[in-house]
């Protein structure tokens, strides 16, 4: 009996395994489909959880950088601030010292011309 059915499966005689090909065959495009659906799916929502996760890395890196610039500008105030106070200073001890303020001067123009003609 066997021998009988190899024969006939062999030679196509009743047609059953061309129909079992044909199911197997159709059976892989369909597996084939889900998986490339699956596939564009998990691709999508990587895709998306990518943007989310730049987004949220953009708005950090935005909200940083202005902390930075307020900083910046506190530091930026505090140094005219005393540079301010000092310009004051300086010339408050001028006014009350004008001889000493001219000499003053004179040593620092002086010792400015000389680290100049050294270069």
């Amino acid at each position: 009996m066997s021998d009988q059915h190899l024969g006939r499966a062999g030679k196509g005689g009743s047609g059953t395994g061309t129909s079992d090909t044909a199911r197997v065959a159709e059976g892989m495009r369909q597996t084939a489909k889900e998986v490339g659906d699956v596939a564009r799916n998990v691709a999508g929502d990587a895709c998306d959880s990518m943007k989310d996760t730049a987004t949220k890395a953009k708005e950090k890196i935005v909200e940083q950088a202005e902390q930075w610039r307020e900083v910046a500008g506190d530091y930026a105030d505090e140094g005219f601030a005393k540079a301010q106070e000092f310009q004051q200073s300086l010339i408050g001890y001028v006014r009350a010292n004008p001889v000493t303020g001219i000499l003053l001067a004179l040593g620092v123009g002086w010792a400015l011309g000389a680290l100049g003609r050294r270069r």
